[in-house]
């Protein structure tokens, strides 16, 4: 079967901008990586907080332990029985020394470190809720038949009373085990059975330690026909080193916010732009034109966010986003941002986060071939680099990767993600991943390595795979995308499906290499159509040919044949299956 490649190539930009061994070495493991939010009464300091580790490895762990907060101090005790698990971990003590903070929500970034081991550093993100989390006064937007929450936390299980007659307010206890540290509430304003209006009533919390919490709450709910906005964030921090993005062609640590509308109507955003009491400039706000692709693909307008901190100082310093628009709840929604300064250090990885680029989920073990995404921080301080030929190199912005001391090739290199392709040659088990950036050296983290892991690109959109109908390189969607020239297909149509992990093929393809000449296949595959099950499920069929794409590094294709009594939708799932490995589901289209 045919493809587009250049189609193909442009797809997925959108989407994707020797034997290794593992040395022995201590790996640095935590029982838990988040502490709180820990309530804890105004002008009081809060109880000491323990996080255990442990070592996953050989050798012994020798850890320190810093805060990036004045108001969280900490210290590493001495080996001794884990409280959590079986064996022996070191408790990293947490103080938090609250008693001169006011009344609002903090939280703290506490580093957990051994230059010897594996997997080190970690963190740990600690938050304390000053006058604890239970508010003065609630206000809840809902549409007519919808609802509005509010989630409230304490470290206190908190029993609430409702006067009768306001049987719209319920705060019932969000799900959770049953060994729990924080209880979460959501104060919930129904209005299934309400006329468009203002309703008031209030509810009492009593139990909790912390005496700011044994309260009366009003509770304000507003059933309105209008939009009501709402952001992906209710804050966000960039944290970059010292001088980054020099070049004026760099334009610094992004981020994206997508603001939605939780209401009725049309949801209009006039603005995005970025205050604070001091200098600013570090900060940029942008506002994407281009709201019905927004809408399609991430469920609301985006807003792009970018740090570049210039010649600032080493330190922390704070902004806000202000998203003007036509609302009912915030006709100016703000949102704060901090930018945190360090001096120019070396690379860090952080961990677990080697992982596939179609479905980027920890733990799932890369392949041979695989087209693998690394997260850090200073992984390069200048503009992004991309690969712009063939073979891929092993040095982007004088960056490389090493995975178990080998150079791997590289496709593309930024501040906090870099793309390579682990080698054909790596064998199953776990191996280890570092960076170099021109002389400096990362950590370095395991990452797990399995014979075959295929894994569906996806559009983006919901979870449509990138998928091409093989006589005219259409994408295969559903029609109505805007901005994207989709279609569905119907039965007998042939169809190109795009993913990576696929593994070593016959005959073996080299490594960095785009494919030429002979055809590179994989083991017999099948693909399913509709929802499988354990006892067998959906329409089976053999694919016509599941290998390498040509002319592309770390691609593979499966085309296939719709079946004839294949179920028909807008949203059918699909799974490629080869020996023992199985995808990722992803939808199709057909009709």
């Amino acid at each position: 079967m045919g493809v587009n490649p250049r189609l193909v190539l442009s797809t997925l930009s959108f989407l994707i901008t020797s034997t290794l061994t593992v040395t022995a070495a201590p790996a640095l493991r935590l029982v838990s990586t988040t502490v709180g939010p820990v309530s804890i009464a105004t002008g009081q300091n809060g109880a000491v907080q323990t996080v255990e580790a442990y070592n996953g490895g050989d050798g012994s762990l020798s850890l320190s332990a810093t805060s990036n907060a004045t108001w969280l101090t900490t210290a590493v005790g001495a080996s001794a029985a884990c409280s959590s698990r079986a064996g022996s971990c070191v408790p990293i003590r947490l103080t938090p020394q609250t008693g001169s903070l006011s009344k609002g929500s903090y939280t703290a970034t506490v580093t957990i470190a051994d230059p010897n081991a594996i997997d080190a550093p970690q963190t740990v993100t600690v938050t304390v809720n000053v006058g604890g989390g239970v508010p003065a006064q609630i206000t809840l937007y809902a549409p007519p038949g919808g609802r509005g929450t509010q989630t409230i936390s304490s470290t206190s299980k908190l029993s609430f009373t409702i006067p009768s007659g306001a049987d719209w307010l319920s705060v019932p206890l969000e799900a959770g085990g049953t060994f729990r540290f924080v209880y979460n509430y959501q104060v919930t304003g129904l209005a299934q059975n309400l006329a468009n209006g203002t309703y008031t009533s209030q509810f009492v919390s009593s139990g909790s330690t912390v005496s700011e919490e044994n309260r009366t709450v009003p509770v304000t709910l507003q059933v309105t026909p209008q939009p009501i906005v709402a952001a992906s964030e209710t804050g966000w921090s960039f944290r970059v080193a010292q001088g980054a993005f020099s070049d004026a062609n760099a334009a610094g640590l992004a981020k994206r916010l997508t603001i939605q509308n939780k209401g009725q109507g049309t949801l209009a955003i006039s603005s995005a732009t970025v205050a604070g009491s001091g200098d600013t400039s570090w900060l940029k706000a942008s506002l994407i034109p281009d709201s019905s692709l927004a809408q399609a693909f991430f469920g609301g307008q985006l807003v792009d966010l970018s740090a570049k901190p210039g010649s600032l100082a080493p330190g922390r310093y704070t902004a806000e986003v202000r998203i003007v628009s036509n609302a009912v709840n915030a006709g100016t929604l703000a949102i704060p941002v901090e930018m945190e300064v360090v001096a120019t250090p070396a690379p860090v990885l952080t961990y677990s986060r080697a992982v596939n680029n179609a479905t980027f989920e920890s733990g799932d073990g890369v392949s041979p071939g695989d087209i693998v995404a690394l997260f850090g921080e200073h992984l390069l301080l200048s503009a992004p680099a991309s690969n712009t030929s063939l073979p891929l190199p092993t040095d982007l912005g004088s960056t490389k990767v090493y995975v178990n001391g080998a150079l791997v090739p590289l496709y593309y290199v930024s501040y906090n993600q870099i793309n390579f392709q682990l080698p054909y040659e790596a064998t199953a088990g776990n191996s280890v991943v570092e960076v170099e950036r021109q002389t400096q050296r990362s950590n370095k983290i395991v990452m797990p390595v399995v014979d075959r892991a295929p894994r569906l690109l996806r559009l983006g959109l919901g979870n449509y795979g990138i998928i091409q109908n093989a006589a005219d390189y259409s994408l295969v969607g559903p029609a109505d995308i805007p901005g994207l020239a989709a279609k569905p297909v119907k039965a007998g149509d042939a169809i190109t499906i795009y993913m990576i992990g696929g593994g070593q093929t016959s005959p073996p393809a080299t490594t960095g290499a785009g494919v030429t000449g002979d055809l590179r296949y994989l083991p017999a595959t099948t693909v399913t159509f509709g929802n499988p099950s354990p006892l067998g499920g959906g329409v089976v069929v053999d694919a016509l040919f599941s290998g390498l794409t040509p002319n592309f590094v770390g691609l593979y294709q499966v085309n296939v044949i719709i079946p004839a009594d294949a179920p028909v939708g807008m949203n059918v799932p699909l799974v490629v299956r080869m020996g023992g490995a199985v995808s990722n589901r992803v939808e199709i289209a057909i009709q």
